[in-house]
């Protein structure tokens, strides 16, 4: 969730959660909502890079390789942010269904992750 209107996501990013990565080749905001009670608000964003870009983030420090023993607590992390988006929106349950089913994270050995407590899961296959 955006704070500053004038920052972009991978800005605020950077701010919010210490990941630096480069404006990407094209973004996609599946979904956002804005700061409530339950905390600064769920968002969940799908970019996209060049084959340079690529490398360069894939090489970033912050990562973590993905393996069997980070796969299925990854997966469990996933699927509790699924139920808390659709418990906050309960009369628009059928529509974040479809948004991650449309949108599935894909979690493969070889992959990278990130995560930080505040319920940030990034990954790179």
């Amino acid at each position: 969730m955006l704070h500053n209107n004038s920052l972009t996501y991978y800005e605020a990013w950077k701010i919010n959660w210490g990941i630096a990565i480069s404006k990407p080749t094209e973004s996609k905001v599946i979904f956002e909502s804005p700061p409530s009670f339950h905390g600064d608000g769920e968002s969940y964003y799908v970019l996209n890079y060049n084959e340079k870009q690529f490398i360069e983030i894939k090489d970033a420090a912050f990562w973590h390789p993905l393996n069997v023993e980070s796969i299925d607590p990854l997966k469990e992390r996933i699927s509790s942010f699924k139920d808390s988006v659709m418990a906050i929106y309960p009369n628009e349950k059928a529509k974040y269904e479809k948004l991650f089913w449309a949108n599935l994270i894909e979690l493969e050995e070889s992959g990278l992750y990130y995560y930080k407590k505040k319920m940030m899961i990034a990954t790179v296959s």
